[in-house]
C-alpha cells in the first residue's frame, strides 16, 4: 500500500464514533474488556504468521456497517458510502497493516486517554464531546513498542466491543464535508 493510499484509507475512517443504540450498561460502569486488553488481543492476532488469524484480528476490531449505524444514526447512510469502501481497502491490505503494526516489535506500553475526562481538552475534543452521545466511551490509545515507534489511534465502545477508528479527531470536520 503506498503512503498516499495509506493516508487516504486512514482518512476515510475518521467519520464514526458514537452509538446511542449501544448497550454498555450504566454510564459509570467501565466497558468489558478493557481497551488495553482488547488492543493487546488485536496486536497478538495481527502479529500472527497465519494470514487468516491476521484478517480475523483486523475484522474483530475494525468498524462495520452496524457500528456506523449505531455510531451516528443521523449520518450513517452518507458516512457508509465513504466508510464501506474504505473498510474493504483496509481488509484488502491486512498484510501491509500487519507489517506496519509489528515492525517495531512487541508492545511494551499501552496508554489509554478517555477524551471525556481530559482536563484541558483540545478544540477537536471539545467538538467531539458535543457530537458524541455522552454514554459512549471514547478513547485515544497510544501504543509503544520494543524498538520504539508508537501511534495514537481512536476507539469507541459500541455494540458491546471496542471499535478501531483512526483519525478520531477529524470526525467533526468530516461530518461538515460529507454531503
Amino acid at each position: 500500500m503506498t503512503k498516499s493510499v495509506s493516508l487516504a484509507v486512514l482518512s476515510l475512517f475518521v467519520f464514526a464514533l458514537a452509538s446511542p443504540a449501544q448497550t454498555v450498561g450504566k454510564p459509570t460502569e467501565p466497558p468489558t474488556p478493557k481497551l488495553e486488553d482488547a488492543f493487546a488481543a488485536f496486536h497478538k492476532g495481527i502479529s500472527s504468521d497465519k494470514p487468516d488469524e491476521r484478517l480475523t484480528a483486523l475484522k474483530g476490531i475494525l468498524f462495520d456497517k452496524k457500528d456506523v449505524e449505531a455510531l451516528v444514526p443521523k449520518h450513517a447512510e452518507r458516512l457508509w458510502k465513504v466508510m464501506g469502501p474504505g473498510r474493504e481497502e483496509y481488509l484488502k491490505h491486512v498484510d501491509d497493516i500487519a507489517k506496519e503494526m509489528t515492525k517495531h516489535g512487541p508492545l511494551t506500553n499501552v496508554e489509554v486517554i478517555d477524551i471525556r475526562k481530559a482536563e484541558r481538552p483540545t478544540s477537536h475534543v471539545k467538538r467531539l464531546r458535543e457530537i458524541l452521545p455522552k454514554d459512549i466511551p471514547v478513547c485515544e490509545l497510544f501504543h509503544r513498542h520494543k524498538d520504539g515507534g508508537g501511534n495514537i489511534i481512536g476507539f469507541a465502545f459500541v455494540n458491546k466491543k471496542w471499535v478501531f477508528f483512526p483519525g478520531l479527531d477529524g470526525l467533526p470536520n468530516a461530518l461538515d464535508q460529507i454531503k
